[in-house]
């Protein structure tokens, strides 16, 4: 499978190195030093430095070649622009997206390209 994962923090470089092993993994990060820590810690997968939410750099990963995409920045703003260019301008089968501030859960849904909405803060609220 082809994932695209946008957000190379620590969310983002843990699901990659889970993944790398049998998918073709692309992540994305803005920040020069996770870049650089991203390459060190998880071998054998694409790094792209830049921005996300622009549609120029989500082409240069490919993104429409992409069976998964996984917004995983620390900005729910981020992550619902991610997602919605993801499915409704890339036609991306499969969106995920990580909720940080679980007030905004409700607008975490498939008007916004959301197919799978990811929050720590709920999963454990309503455990």
């Amino acid at each position: 499978m082809k994932v695209l994962i946008i957000g190379g923090g620590r969310s983002g470089s843990f699901v990659a190195s889970k993944l790398k092993n049998n998918h073709k993994v692309i992540v994305i990060e803005s920040s020069k030093e996770r870049v650089e820590s991203l390459r060190r810690e998880v071998q054998d997968i694409e790094i792209i430095k830049g921005d996300g939410c622009e549609p120029h750099i989500l082409e240069k990963a490919n993104i429409k070649q992409m069976e998964v995409v996984a917004a995983l920045t620390g900005d729910d703003e981020d992550n619902l622009v991610i997602s919605f260019l993801s499915k409704f301008q890339n036609n991306v089968p499969l969106v995920f997206a990580r909720i940080n501030n679980p007030k905004n859960e409700w607008l975490f849904d498939k008007n916004w390209g959301v197919d799978i909405a990811v929050s720590s803060s709920i999963i454990i609220a309503n455990l």
